[in-house]
């Protein structure tokens, strides 16, 4: 069956100002070009240094900062975001669901933590729905009913799955479904919902490939299969008893079949799950640019928004990749492209 992403478009005239503004700083957004600048800086130092012609600079205190401050400058920059979001986005549901991923995040966090008994605050963090300071009462009282968007439900079946299974990938993989169930149930948006039902397509072929490469079980990967894509879980099982050179094919008439096709060759002549990454993360973003030339509507915020985060990625993995003195063609080979 071939798939196809519905046609996105928007007569919601209250997003005027909000989608001027959007262009506007679109054109601040890291290009191409300055993204091959910043690779071909030869330290972190240096990339620093390329930063200061960004929008980044504000959060620059040159020659003082070193390349590893890179998390205060990204974690700034995200600081604004919301805050532009929250300015911007006239449904206050919207800003609720970008920003749940991080309360998930969290409890994922907690869980692991209080059944390792481990201290886990510094991986916390701030940019949920739900303080970090309520989320560890709620855990410490275990008073789950406190919590909204679904949560009291995932964490209950998480810890069961744990205690039943000892497997603490189960911890990961009820709350994946759970949050992924709920923002599926509660978004009303054509634009945000067919990017969710990618995002989960994406993870669940993440998901099968990782699954036949470690040789698990057919019976992991269908409590790990994720619902609520585009693509059925039928397409995937039937494949699954193929090898894994073969799974591409099963694809084929949909809009993943690059991604499965260039994945798989890399994942077996190099043993790599890098390039299969980059192909996920660019398909993501290339869907929100179907948003560029809409005058009207949440949609280009919602996009900007997603860009931004493309665009934190990105830094990350160049910082990261100098810092640790990663060779070139290793950092290239999982770099996403730019918004």
């Amino acid at each position: 069956m071939l798939i196809r992403y519905p046609h996105i478009e928007s007569k919601d005239t209250r997003y005027a100002y909000a989608v001027a503004r959007i262009r506007a700083l679109e054109t601040r957004l890291l290009s191409t070009h300055k993204v091959a600048r910043l690779f071909e800086a030869k330290d972190g130092n240096k990339l620093l240094r390329a930063l200061q012609d960004t929008g980044y600079s504000q959060w620059l205190n040159f020659p003082q900062d070193s390349a590893k401050d890179y998390e205060s400058i990204v974690r700034n920059a995200r600081i604004e975001l919301y805050s532009l979001m929250a300015k911007l986005i006239l449904d206050s549901n919207f800003v609720e669901i970008l920003k749940l991923k991080y309360d998930y995040h969290n409890v994922k966090t907690l869980l692991k933590g209080m059944i390792g008994e481990k201290e886990v605050d510094a991986l916390l963090s701030n940019f949920g729905n739900i303080s970090t300071h309520e989320l560890k009462s709620v855990f410490q009282n275990e008073r789950y009913d406190k919590l909204g968007f679904g949560l009291q439900s995932a964490i209950e079946e998480a810890i069961s799955n744990y205690y039943l299974t000892k497997d603490p990938r189960f911890i990961d993989i009820v709350l994946d479904k759970a949050y992924y169930s709920f923002l599926i149930g509660v978004v009303g948006n054509i634009f945000l919902n067919t990017l969710i039902k990618i995002e989960i397509d994406l993870v669940n072929i993440k998901i099968l490939l990782r699954i036949k490469w470690l040789k698990e079980e057919r019976g992991f990967f269908t409590k790990a299969f994720i619902d609520g894509g585009w693509l059925e879980q039928a397409r995937f099982l039937d494949s699954f008893d193929e090898p894994i050179e073969a799974i591409p094919h099963y694809f084929k008439n949909t809009p993943y079949s690059r991604i499965l096709t260039e994945g798989v060759e890399s994942l077996i002549s190099k043993a790599s799950f890098l390039r299969l990454e980059k192909l996920c993360d660019d398909h993501f973003i290339s869907f929100c640019r179907a948003t560029k030339y809409l005058a009207f509507g949440v949609e280009p915020v919602l996009a900007y928004f997603y860009g931004k985060e493309n665009e934190f990625k990105i830094l990350r993995m160049i910082f990261t990749g100098k810092i640790n003195a990663i060779p070139d063609t290793v950092i290239r080979e999982r770099l996403p492209e730019a918004y």
